[in-house]
Formats: C-alpha cells, sequence, structure tokens
C-alpha cells in the first residue's frame, strides 16, 4: 500500500489497514455475521477470503463511512483528483426534490456500463442510502442463490455482479458512478491475452491489478503479497 501512503497522508487523509484481528472484533456486529463466520457454506472453494473481504468492506463503509480500496491497487495520483459528482438530479427526479450531496456514495465501472466493481468505493453514512440496502440486500441474495445454485462465485454473492444486478446499469441516482479507467484500465483477463496498456492513461486515478495478476511491462509491477487483495484497507 505503498502508493496509498505517498499520495494521500500529506494531503491529509487518514489511513486505516483493517487486521484480522481488528475484523474478528468487528463480525459481531455485523447483521450478516454468520455468512461471514461460515464462507464454506455458500462460495466455491479458493474464494472465502474474497467473500468476507466483500462482507467487511460493506459494513465497515456503512457504519463508519470513508473509503475503500483493495489493497492490490496502484495509485498514481491522490483521490483528490477524482471529478466532482455530477451537479444534476438523478433522472426522474424532480429538481425541486433534490438537494446536491457533496460526498454521495460512488463507485467505478469495472466493465463500462455493463458490471460495477468494488474494489474502489467512497461513502458517507446516512440512513437510506446505497450502502445500506446493499448491507440489507446481500443476506439474502447469499441465501437465495445457495437454495438455487449451491456454492458459486463471490462475484455473484457479494462482489460485482451482485452490485450490478442490485443497481442495474446505468446505476441510478444512489451511487455516483465513474468511468472505467479512472481505476480499472484494463480487465481481468487482459494480463493473459496480452492487452495490458503500456502504462496508465491520463485519466486515471489508480489501477486495481487484480489480485496481484502482473502485467509483463514492469511499470505495472506493484510490490503486493499474492493475497493483497482480500485485504480491507481504508481511508478517511
Amino acid at each position: 500500500m505503498n502508493t496509498v501512503v505517498q499520495h494521500h497522508l500529506d494531503a491529509g487523509w487518514a489511513y486505516s489497514l483493517w487486521t484480522e484481528d481488528e475484523l474478528e472484533e468487528l463480525v459481531p456486529t455485523m447483521p450478516y455475521a454468520r455468512l461471514y463466520r461460515n464462507p464454506h457454506q455458500y462460495v466455491l472453494p479458493g474464494r472465502e477470503r474474497q467473500f468476507q473481504a466483500d462482507l467487511a468492506r460493506y459494513w465497515i463503509l456503512a457504519r463508519y463511512g470513508g473509503v475503500y480500496v483493495d489493497a492490490d491497487i496502484e495509485f498514481h495520483r491522490s483521490l483528490d483528483d477524482l471529478p466532482a459528482p455530477s451537479a444534476q438530479p438523478p433522472v426522474g427526479m424532480p429538481y425541486g426534490d433534490w438537494r446536491p450531496d457533496p460526498t454521495p456514495t460512488w463507485m467505478a465501472w469495472e466493465k463500462q456500463g455493463e458490471f460495477i466493481g468494488n474494489s474502489v468505493i467512497g461513502n458517507r453514512p446516512a440512513r437510506g442510502n446505497a450502502m445500506e440496502m446493499i448491507v440489507d440486500s446481500v443476506e439474502r441474495n447469499v441465501l437465495k442463490l445457495r437454495q438455487r445454485d449451491g456454492l458459486t462465485s463471490a462475484s455473484r454473492l457479494t462482489g460485482p455482479r451482485f452490485l450490478t444486478r442490485l443497481f442495474g446499469t446505468p446505476a441510478p441516482g444512489l451511487i455516483h458512478m465513474y468511468d472505467q479507467e479512472l481505476f480499472y484500465p484494463y480487465a481481468w483477463d487482459d494480463v493473459a491475452k496480452g492487452k495490458v496498456p503500456p502504462q496508465p492513461g491520463p485519466r486515471t486515478i489508480a489501477t486495481h491489478h487484480w489480485n496481484n495478476q502482473r502485467a509483463i511491462n514492469s511499470a505495472w509491477r506493484p510490490p503486493y503479497p499474492p493475497d493483497a487483495g482480500n485485504i480491507p484497507v481504508f481511508m478517511l
């Protein structure tokens, strides 16, 4: 997480790395604690930590707020450089009923217009906001899929496919969606296909390296441990 420190601490951000011990103290407060405690009952083998990390990030964001980033994110510049959310009401909402929120829930497209990513999420705690909707919906989704399909992927249970089904495409006004190129300049399977760009684009804030799947180009080699993508990191 060297690039998180490099681009944010001097700019007044606070940084918190949630260790296993801290998460253990948090779990009893989760409304879906039984899912976190028993991931093997719901998710495919080898994806247990991904499943647990999803559950942890949603609860911490709903309860405390801040910005969540996966530990295999490489920052190229500060989140302060993010474009401001649109100063327009959501589609379908009368302008007179709308009040601009300077710190809405925000995410980015993992695949533009198709899948909502959950490797970088910002949220301000507020009753009825998007993060509360996620916390209220995730257990129902997990139990429904478990009964219907048996063990399945973390993406369908708690990850991008779950979020995309919940909020749709395009996402509604509850979430401010940033373009894919800001955080996901290449897809998870582009490494094997040799389609990784040689360097970040001019608009890219940070690059998600897909659980340490490294590109051949030396510019894309963040020094993270193999399971770094499963460690929740928060900045406030």
